[in-house]
């Protein structure tokens, strides 16, 4: 058998070879318990030392203050910090300040607070109160998604910690969003609008697009986004714009309003 004892307790220790037994009779390695006795013992004196080292007294009262971090205590020391006991968190003096800093209203930094060439402001569509904006996009983005202040949201929409925004405050803020007084008259649009592309398309499948350029391009890969030399029906004035200028179905659907182009400029052409 590959044993030996240990050097400290004479536990007897096996080995699976007789190198690896000469190797720790060589370094005079001891067993595991040892090991982890030493380990232990180890820690324990870090722990005791960093506990002494990282500690200072307060300054008023003279109460051990125990630091986790070197950083802190000697930042501490160097302000001349006290304990939390003789810390004063509040003061009259420092109460009035923050009472008069604060009078009349809730964040005085807050940049829409500031009033300056600077900020761009706009009014709440629904009580008519000023709002500040810290950049102009912001301003232009509020304007332009028909936002209200809180306190009009807070009673338009119900919102409190207790409420739960149900379906028909979702159809409200969509009306209200797409400019729409009530969710009916916003559906309505939505219906007329569906109506109006179903008659162009109508109308414009009863055109004869044969006589049109690149026609026979159209037919080797019709309507194929990605793919090169794929060619679509496009019309030079999109069913939407003439939907929002009400130009009549038969002219939007009209062969001279039609054009076969590349896939990838209609698309661009529909991002514009």
């Amino acid at each position: 058998m590959n044993t030996r004892n240990c050097p400290e307790c004479g536990r007897e220790i096996v080995y699976k070879s007789k190198y690896r037994r000469n190797w720790a009779e060589s370094n005079r390695l001891i067993c595991n318990f040892c090991s982890s006795a030493h380990a232990a013992k180890a820690r324990s004196d870090k722990k005791r030392t960093r506990g002494e080292f990282l500690t200072r007294s307060c300054p008023k009262c003279n109460k051990l203050i125990v630091y986790t971090m070197h950083d802190n205590r000697n930042r501490a020391e160097k302000k001349g910090s006290v304990c939390n006991q003789c810390a004063v968190r509040s003061t009259p003096e420092i109460s009035k300040k923050i009472s008069e800093t604060l009078k009349g209203r809730k964040y005085p930094d807050r940049a829409s607070n500031i009033k300056g060439e600077e900020n761009y402001f706009r009014k709440c569509l629904h009580c008519k109160k000023s709002l500040g904006y810290k950049t102009k996009y912001a301003r232009d983005r509020a304007e332009k998604s028909k936002s209200v202040c809180n306190p009009c949201s807070n009673v338009i929409y119900k919102k409190s910690w207790s409420y739960v925004i149900k379906d028909e405050h979702i159809k409200k803020m969509a009306a209200k969003k797409a400019g729409y007084e009530t969710y009916s008259d916003y559906m309505d649009d939505l219906e007329a609008k569906k109506k109006y592309f179903r008659e162009v398309r109508a109308l414009t499948r009863k055109q004869d697009i044969t006589v049109l350029p690149n026609y026979e391009k159209l037919l080797e890969n019709r309507g194929l986004n990605g793919v090169s030399g794929a060619y679509q029906l496009d019309h030079i004035i999109s069913v939407s714009e003439g939907y929002r200028q009400n130009i009549p179905p038969e002219q939007i659907a009209n062969l001279s309003n039609l054009q076969i182009i590349p896939w990838k400029e209609n698309l661009l052409k529909s991002n514009i």
